[in-house]
C-alpha cells in the first residue's frame, strides 16, 4: 500500500516545487528547476527516484535472465 503512494507524492512534491520557484515563494526561488542528481533542485527527488526505479529494474532483469539460464 505504501509503495503505491511513493510515486504520486513524489510527482506532486516536484510540481509543487517547480510552480512555488516560478512564483518565486521562499527558498524554492533560489533552487534550480533541474540541476545534476546530486546538486539540490526543484526536481532532485524526481531525478533520484527514476535513478532508484532504473536500477531496481535493471537488477530485475539481470536476476531473472540469470536464474532463467541456470535452468
Amino acid at each position: 500500500m505504501l509503495l503505491k503512494l511513493i510515486f504520486p507524492v513524489i510527482v506532486v512534491w516536484s510540481l509543487v516545487a517547480v510552480i512555488l520557484h516560478c512564483s518565486g515563494v521562499g527558498l524554492f526561488a533560489e533552487w534550480p528547476i533541474t540541476a545534476l542528481p546530486w546538486h539540490w533542485s526543484c526536481l532532485c527527488i524526481f531525478w533520484w527516484d527514476m535513478v532508484v526505479l532504473v536500477a531496481c529494474l535493471l537488477i530485475t532483469i539481470i536476476l531473472k535472465w540469470i536464474l532463467w539460464h541456470l535452468d
